[in-house]
């Protein structure tokens, strides 16, 4: 993969990140990309299939197809 793909793919995942106002969904993908962490009650491909998930998620809800609730809302409910 070139440099300057490499640059476009991190730019997309950056203004997908940024554009979320659900906590959760921004939760999973920190856990995802967390590899200071150590995941042993998780397989590679498990933790993948989960940021996959997130990235799925995350680009219904930039079309407009699944609704989030926004970060304060679920702060309010703890």
């Amino acid at each position: 993969m070139s440099t300057a793909s490499l640059a476009a793919m991190q730019n997309d995942l950056i203004r997908d990140i940024l554009a979320t106002k659900d906590a959760s969904v921004l939760k999973r993908v920190k856990e995802a990309l967390d590899t200071k962490k150590p995941t042993t009650s998780r397989t590679k491909e498990e933790a993948l299939a989960d940021f996959d998930e997130a990235c799925k998620e995350l680009k219904l809800n930039l079309k407009g197809d699944l609704d989030f609730k926004p970060a304060e809302e679920l702060l309010n409910e703890l």
